[in-house]
């Protein structure tokens, strides 16, 4: 698969949704403190949650809402999905596609709970 775009939602310093999207060669330049390493962290949260781990003061401060978003979208992925040796099917079967074919992938944490898991939209 390859990574088309990231959208935050609510995290840190992005109140408001903003997507960034990829490009073969993708390059985050900026000033100091405007949120380079936060999409950076948005993508480790996004694929690990190991090395940078969401935490309750990630939700904006600005923001009424305590629900953090975190989107990727995602083409070039496989068209078959092995569900056990005599099963199969595929994104498109299970409607888990977008109208472009892309497969997109939002995980909300709610930072008002101490433990934050991702739920998947």
């Amino acid at each position: 698969m390859k990574l088309l775009s990231l959208e935050v939602e609510n995290f840190r310093g992005y109140k408001d949704a903003t997507k960034i999207t990829f490009g073969d060669l993708t390059t985050l330049i900026g000033r100091n403190d405007i949120g380079k390493s936060t999409i950076l962290e948005a993508l480790e949260i996004f694929f690990n949650n190991d090395t940078v781990k969401i935490e309750q003061a990630d939700a904006n401060v600005f923001s009424q809402s305590t629900t953090v978003k975190i989107t990727c979208e995602f083409s070039e992925h496989t068209e078959e999905i092995v569900l056990d040796s005599e099963s199969s099917t595929t994104l498109k079967t299970e409607f888990l596609l977008t109208d472009q074919n892309t497969l997109k992938i939002q995980k909300l944490f709610d930072c008002s709970k101490k433990l934050l898991l991702a739920k998947f939209s």
